[in-house]
C-alpha cells in the first residue's frame, strides 16, 4: 500500500534517510495501515515540498501503472 510520512527512527544500515525526514512509498499490500511502519529504504523517496502527504502517497500508484503499462503491456505493442 502507497503511504507517506516522517521518519522517527532508522537503523544504523541506513543512508539515504535521516530522522525528520518526510517520506513516501509502497509498503506491499496491507502494511500500511498502522500508526508505524518499517520496511527497507529502497522502498521510500524524500517527499517532495510541493506535495501534500496525501498527494506525496498517490504518486506510488500511478508510477507503478505507469511502469506496467509501458514496460510490461508495451512489450509487444509501440507505444
Amino acid at each position: 500500500m502507497d503511504c507517506s510520512g516522517i521518519v522517527v527512527d532508522i537503523h544504523s544500515s541506513v543512508k539515504r534517510l535521516k530522522i525528520d525526514d518526510a517520506i513516501y512509498g509502497n509498503m506491499g499490500y496491507g502494511n500500511a495501515f498502522a500508526e508505524y511502519i518499517h520496511g527497507d529504504e529502497s522502498l521510500f523517496a524524500l517527499k517532495p515540498t510541493n506535495l501534500s502527504f496525501t498527494e506525496a502517497a498517490a504518486v506510488s500508484l500511478a508510477v507503478e501503472t505507469a511502469d506496467v503499462a509501458f514496460f510490461e503491456q508495451g512489450k509487444s505493442h509501440e507505444i
